[in-house]
């Protein structure tokens, strides 16, 4: 008789009356296919590609119609979306999400200083003046933003701008509640223009999430890669464009139920 030990999303794993040696590395495998902590399956399906319209997440302001430079980065365990804007003058963000139980973001409010330094336009010698002495909320909501001078340079004129933050689905099981889901970026008003307290929380609220499904994982299935659109994502393709770090490592795994671990 056969014996039904685990199903996996398109597999069945039935064993008859197998020595222990092989029950045991059955399990060992189910154990691989279900953790958060597979490097190796990280690997295996992982690709960066251009986004189609009509699945964008992250949605900035103003834009309409294709976005030439929307790229994603899908892996089993993870989804990120590179998107930017020149309306109203110019915007880069980097949405993430988390695709399995088990699995969060180390993502918090206090990095976004150092996340924003990290963007190709923030980075280098170039200088940054923080026009607030601490972070602040968008009333209503979840976001947190910094507002900031990006000083002139070479060809470049100065810069008012506004860094941001969102985070959300805090996951129980999460021994540190960290978030599934995220976004991250900066927007500039154009050259010489100041940008308001009020009026950059006006555009941080324009900002919005598409609730899209994911695409689940399984062996042997084949993730679009295109190198142009990783390019463009990590500044390789244009100094001035582009997130250096992108795909951006920031998931963590979790032992489900742990008490004290907060994962890896």
């Amino acid at each position: 008789m056969n014996r039904c030990y685990a199903r996996l999303p398109h597999y069945e794993v039935c064993m008859r009356s197998l020595p222990p040696v092989f029950v045991a590395i059955v399990f060992v495998v189910i154990g691989l296919l279900g953790c958060g902590g597979c490097a190796f399956l990280r690997g295996s399906a992982a690709g960066t590609a251009f986004v189609d319209p009509g699945q964008r997440h992250l949605l900035l302001p103003g834009l309409t119609g294709a976005d030439p430079a929307a790229s994603a980065y899908r892996a089993p365990f993870e989804y990120q979306e590179y998107a930017r804007s020149q309306t109203d003058g110019r915007t880069e963000a980097l949405f993430m999400r988390t695709k399995s139980l088990g699995t969060a973001l180390d993502m918090q409010p206090l990095q976004l200083e150092s996340y924003t330094r990290r963007w190709a336009f923030n980075g280098g010698a170039q200088k940054l003046d923080w026009l607030q002495p601490r972070q602040s909320r968008v009333a209503g909501t979840d976001i947190r933003y910094r507002r900031y001078r990006r000083a002139a340079g070479k060809p470049a004129t100065a810069r008012e701008c506004v860094a941001f933050m969102r985070t959300w689905g805090r996951d129980s099981l999460d021994p540190l509640l960290r978030p599934g889901r995220g976004y991250f970026g900066y927007h500039c008003a154009t050259p010489d223009t100041a940008l308001s307290d009020t009026a950059a929380q006006h555009y941080l609220r324009r900002i919005t999430i598409a609730d899209l499904p994911l695409l689940g994982f399984h062996i042997g299935q084949a993730v679009p890669r295109d190198a142009r659109a990783g390019k463009i994502a990590n500044a390789h393709a244009d100094p001035h464009w582009g997130f250096a770090p992108f795909p951006f490592e920031r998931t963590r795994h979790y032992p489900i139920g742990a008490s004290t671990n907060g994962g890896y």
